[in-house]
């Protein structure tokens, strides 16, 4: 037996009454979803208490599950959908498949790998938002659509895309246009209404200059999530560039009596001393903050660790050791490619389980943000987010660790020079200070005898990598 019934007619004819099918079979597509939204008092009453006898036959996944059961099991619902042809994009080599998913409250058009040279002109007429996936094709311009403001996410990835015109400001429902190899130079000013974290650039970045500098304005403003770089420096982020550039308004000077620029220069020399000084003022300030305990009742782990898990001593360290201190001191650890929730991508987990930590520990080592490395791109994700969030006092603190004399002036350099000052920093081969004292200095845990932990834990590396804790490396 197949549901044909829109579900709301059905359920003005039936508000008071009860409906039983005896043992029936359905297709569980897309048109039952629409049942979902139904509080399951309503449904079971709808469908009679006999409800539990009867079984999806469609689609082939679902077959056999009682429709009891899918109601219920809210991991099954994405399971009910429906291929949509009138409508569906089919023009020449770009051939689109649609398929509408009332669960998520999606028409998912897939066109990805089909040689498009543009967005679909037409698309299926739905009430759900569109997620179009457009990967892996030719498209250079993103041009004006009469769907845009229906779309809620925009793949755009693998695209040689190099500009946008001025309606992709209409995309007020999008959650993510991702363009990751993009060949994008500057945005159009009619995104500034839109949330930055809508743009998911990847790894490459677009060109920190005059021109731009309203985009690292508009980022900062609206605290951007997703990290956006220089492509002239590729070290800097667009944001760090607003700070860092003071010439842009600039008037020439050389024309101007020479005592004229006494003036001129100690206002630079002074610049200079407090942009070269800045993140220390906002690590003292983050410090004297308080943190609102709306903040505090979210915390659910202590420490988020961000390490390179392709540097085989790094992981090491971490998993055997670091991770038997936290042990043994009661503190729970988040570590990515442990703990990380299937079903999220990357950006997704690194951004829900930051928040739920109280503590974010950077084991920094020497290749960890080349950007020819597939993990880089994350990691200088994590970074930047546990910077934000601690200097908005999100998160109580940071701390970093210089495991193997790497440059700190690689990547946010300047941030990470800062947090060394404030007392935030250690090196890994330190012969002065145990790593485990200062761990516990900054977690503010100083009941276990540190010392005594140390001596052990020296063993163990030893035998692990066949050097003493504090040799140089």
């Amino acid at each position: 037996m197949t549901i044909v019934t829109n579900p709301v007619d059905l359920y003005k004819f039936v508000k008071c009454g009860k409906l039983e099918y005896h043992g029936a079979t359905y297709d569980c597509d897309c048109t039952f979803a629409e049942f979902l939204p139904l509080k399951y008092n309503d449904f079971n009453r709808l469908f009679g208490a006999l409800l539990f006898k009867s079984t999806c036959q469609n689609p082939e996944p679902l077959r056999g599950i009682s429709v009891t059961e899918l109601f219920i099991t809210e991991s099954l619902h994405h399971l009910m959908v429906c291929d949509v042809q009138d409508g569906c994009p089919n023009i020449g080599r770009c051939k689109c498949v649609c398929t509408s998913q009332p669960s998520t409250d999606s028409l998912i058009i897939e066109c990805s790998n089909q040689n498009c040279t543009d967005l679909p002109h037409v698309v299926p007429v739905t009430e759900h938002k569109i997620v179009l996936s457009m990967e892996g094709n030719q498209i250079q311009s993103v041009s004006s659509k009469y769907y845009f403001n229906a779309v809620k996410i925009l793949n755009l990835a693998g695209n040689p895309v190099q500009s946008f015109d001025e309606s992709i400001g209409n995309f007020t429902n999008a959650v993510e246009i991702k363009l990751t190899d993009h060949l994008v130079d500057t945005l159009p000013r009619s995104v500034q209404p839109l949330d930055p974290n809508v743009f998911v650039f990847g790894q490459k970045g677009i060109p920190c200059n005059c021109d731009n500098r309203w985009i690292g304005e508009w980022r900062k403003f609206k605290k951007a999530l997703y990290p956006l770089y220089c492509s002239n420096d590729k070290n800097v982020s667009i944001e760090d560039f607003v700070s860092l550039k003071t010439d842009c308004d600039s008037k020439q000077v050389s024309l101007l009596p020479l005592y004229s620029l006494i003036p001129l220069i100690l206002s630079l020399i002074l610049m200079w001393k407090l942009r070269h000084r800045r993140y220390d003022v906002e690590i003292i300030r983050s410090q004297f903050q308080p943190i609102d305990e709306n903040i505090q009742r979210r915390w659910k782990i202590d420490v988020y660790i961000s390490f390179d898990e392709d540097n085989d001593d790094v992981r090491l360290f971490v998993l055997q050791i670091l991770e038997s201190f936290f042990r043994r001191k009661k503190i729970s650890t988040y570590i990515p490619d442990r703990d990380s929730l299937p079903g999220r991508t990357k950006e997704q987990n690194i951004i829900n389980n930051l928040q739920n930590c109280k503590y974010c520990l950077i084991l920094q080592s020497s290749d960890m943000y080349d950007l020819d490395k597939s993990k880089s791109f994350t990691k200088r994700m994590e970074y930047k987010l546990a910077w934000d969030m601690f200097t908005d006092k999100t998160l109580c603190k940071i701390l970093v660790i210089n495991f193997d004399k790497s440059e700190k002036e690689a990547f946010q350099g300047m941030k990470t020079k800062a947090l060394y000052r404030r007392g935030m920093g250690f090196k890994i081969y330190d012969r002065k200070h145990s790593l485990y004292e200062k761990i516990a200095e900054v977690l503010a845990n100083h009941s276990l005898p540190i010392q005594n932990m140390f001596v052990r834990d020296k063993e163990q590396y030893r035998h692990i990598y066949g050097k003493n804790l504090n040799e140089d490396n």
